[in-house]
C-alpha cells in the first residue's frame, strides 16, 4: 500500500512539474484581442486578432475569456495557449491563422 501512495505520489509531481515547464517554454507569448467566441457542436473556437493576423484556437471546454478584450497568447505546434481572465495558461487546438487585408491607404486630396 505505501508503494502505490508513493508512485501516485511522484506521478502527481512529475505531471505538475512538466506543465510548469512547458508554460515557461513558451517564450513568444503576444497580445491580440479576442474577437469573436464561437461555439461549433461540442467545440468552442477562439479567434484572436493582432494588427496582421487572425488566430483560431478550438477546445472542448467553455474558457474564462470575455470576448472584445485584450488577451496574451502563444502558439506552439499544434497548440495555441491564451492566458485567462484568472490568469491561468489555457491550452486550445491550433485551429486556423488568416492574413488580415492591410488597411487602405491614406486618403490624399488632389491639388
Amino acid at each position: 500500500m505505501k508503494n502505490s501512495r508513493k508512485y501516485f505520489l511522484l506521478t502527481c509531481i512529475a505531471i505538475s512539474f512538466a506543465f510548469a515547464l512547458q508554460a515557461q517554454l513558451l517564450k513568444d507569448w503576444g497580445a491580440g484581442e479576442l474577437v469573436q467566441i464561437k461555439k461549433k457542436g461540442t467545440l468552442y473556437y477562439y479567434a484572436i486578432a493582432t494588427e496582421s493576423d487572425r488566430f483560431v484556437g478550438r477546445s472542448p471546454r467553455k474558457l474564462k475569456l470575455v470576448e472584445n478584450s485584450t488577451v496574451k497568447f502563444s502558439i506552439s505546434g499544434d497548440s495555441l495557449y491564451v492566458v485567462d481572465k484568472d490568469g491561468k495558461t489555457q491550452r486550445t487546438r491550433y485551429y486556423m491563422q488568416e492574413l488580415l487585408p492591410p488597411p487602405p491607404p491614406p486618403y490624399k486630396r488632389a491639388q
